[in-house]
């Protein structure tokens, strides 16, 4: 079993039942008929419930997100990439212009398909059935907003190689790489210490732990809510000579656990573009 880091499974809708289906306020006089015709059925039928707009935006974007503040994170994390980008090559008006163009692709591509699905959403009627497989046809969306719409495929990512002269993309790659460098480690140094918490260990060994993964693996593709599992995986592919003298017997046979207990995420892990490219030399 891998303990408290595991991999985050998405809530089934009827799990929220607590929350979606709360007692309707009491209805005052002016309502029409229609209004009670409507109660009434939904009342007799026990497959129908009543989902709101709100409770879709939550299956959605998650965190007590909605479609305002996604918006919003988004357009503030665009300006952020392109500060950054002209910080680190100098872009010209043009440049930031096209840039910002292509960003707001990618954010379009991910409205659209929430617009999408919210009217098939709407369409269900509140009926469950329906609602279950609204959930698992927004899954793929849920994952597009979870990791983020600049990433490697994305309309911005590609525009960048088509807008920098070669001597800004010089210099735009070796700041990407510092930063990919600086961002892997943090996160191998979090995953080491949440495997502390499973095995337990000194200082020493973590900081030994935490050099020879860095060393011997490739920075993912993307970051996101399975770099626990990320870092694991990479690290039981690293050879057992350079691990296995970090640890003592009952330590090892924990961490052996682990890596065994993530092997079977590979497939998932690189279908979704986590893992690095196993042609790609080491960055």
């Amino acid at each position: 079993m891998i303990p408290t880091p595991t991999l985050r499974r998405l809530a089934w809708p009827s799990a929220l039942l607590a929350i979606a289906l709360a007692a309707p306020a009491a209805r005052g006089q002016g309502f029409d008929d229609e209004d009670d015709e409507d109660e009434a059925a939904g009342a007799m039928n026990p497959h129908m419930a009543v989902y709101t707009d709100e409770n879709f935006d939550q299956w959605v974007f998650g965190n007590g997100r909605n479609y305002t503040s996604f918006r919003a994170s988004v357009d503030s994390l665009l300006a952020m990439q392109i500060e950054e980008l002209d910080r680190a090559c100098g872009l010209t008006d043009a440049q930031r212009a096209k840039l910002m163009l292509a960003g707001r692709g990618d954010l379009k591509r991910i409205l659209d398909a929430y617009d999408d699905k919210k009217k098939k959403f709407r369409a269900t009627g509140g009926d469950q059935n329906r609602i279950n497989e609204i959930f698992q046809d927004i899954q793929p969306l849920q994952q597009a907003i979870a990791a983020g719409p600049f990433g490697e495929s994305s309309i911005f990512a590609k525009s960048i190689g088509k807008t920098l002269d070669p001597a800004q993309a010089e210099r735009f790659e070796k700041v990407a790489k510092e930063k990919r460098t600086y961002r892997y480690r943090a996160r191998v140094e979090l995953a080491v210490n949440l495997l502390d918490g499973y095995v337990g260990m000194t200082a020493d060994q973590r900081r030994r732990l935490v050099q020879v993964i860095v060393d011997e693996t490739r920075s993912p593709r993307k970051f996101g809510r399975q770099d626990y599992q990320v870092v694991i995986l990479l690290a039981s592919k690293v050879p057992e000579a350079r691990l296995r003298p970090i640890f003592d017997d009952a330590q090892w046979k924990k961490v052996r656990r682990q890596m065994d207990g993530v092997r079977g995420l590979e497939t998932y892990l690189r279908t979704n573009g986590f893992l690095p490219d196993e042609t790609e030399a080491k960055k």
